[in-house]
């Protein structure tokens, strides 16, 4: 009998290392689809009207409402317990038939975001050699939603977070830590899976934008989420600046 209890014990614990090997340097990695609608201010608009009949000024409106309504956009998170990242990707061309194509990254290109941090960083590193800026989340008050909901198997909790520009209907989970979510809403008591947001000016030129934020997959991969060697920290003037001398350079 003790033979036999031994046997069994140590294939409990043969499994039980194996299931650790099997989490260690394990990571969840969430796809999101982003639909987007923005509506410009009407300093926009006015210059249009005042151009002059043509072809110039008829691709200036394909463009204006591609810009308000761009293709959807996609993402993808992974976390560990400690860090997420978020990465854009750039879609691919298509062809569909449409003459007039427009795509944004309403969320930026690459964020962080830390379990004991107050922010979410953008990566700039890219563009300025060890730049990123920190973004502080944002600051809304919540209250219990009315409807919970399943997605993609997960059973979620509705909030609804607003302050005076910002409207923000996020489904919650215990599921992964709350401090990870995507980009700059977070809701303490949650990990917030999907959320659809409502801001007035929310960037130069637009008086309100539309975010519907929904996962595609979730999966579990293996890797590390690594933050990059950040040297300093850049102000959202700094990166306007950065992309004015760029468009200068390309432009002239």
């Amino acid at each position: 009998m003790k033979t036999v209890c031994l046997v069994i014990f140590s294939i409990l614990l043969t499994a039980c290392a194996a299931t650790k090997n099997k989490n260690k340097g394990s990571l969840t990695s969430i796809d999101y689809k982003i639909k987007e609608n923005n509506v410009f201010k009407d300093t926009i608009w006015k210059r249009y009207n005042k151009m002059e009949r043509g072809t110039k000024k008829a691709y200036r409106l394909k463009n204006l409402k591609a810009k308000e309504n761009p293709d959807p956009s996609f993402y993808t998170l992974r976390l560990d317990d400690n860090i997420s990242k978020l990465s854009f990707h750039k879609p691919m061309n298509r062809d569909d038939g449409k003459s007039f194509h427009s795509w944004s990254a309403p969320l930026g290109k690459i964020s962080f975001r830390k379990v004991d941090s107050s922010g979410v960083y953008k990566d700039y590193n890219q563009q300025i050699e060890g730049a990123y800026q920190k973004m502080e989340y944002k600051n809304l008050q919540w209250i219990e939603g009315k409807k919970d909901s399943t997605i993609l198997g997960i059973k979620t909790h509705l909030m609804i977070g607003t302050n005076p520009t910002t409207q923000v209907k996020a489904w919650t989970t215990k599921r992964f830590p709350a401090a990870l979510g995507i980009f700059d809403v977070k809701y303490d008591d949650g990990f917030i899976l999907a959320y659809e947001i409502k801001e007035q000016n929310p960037k130069r030129g637009y008086k309100m934008q539309k975010l519907k934020i929904y996962p595609e997959e979730i999966k579990e991969t293996s890797g590390k989420v690594e933050v990059p060697n950040w040297t300093k920290e850049v102000s959202k003037k700094d990166i306007e600046e950065y992309y004015r001398k760029l468009n200068e350079k390309n432009n002239g």
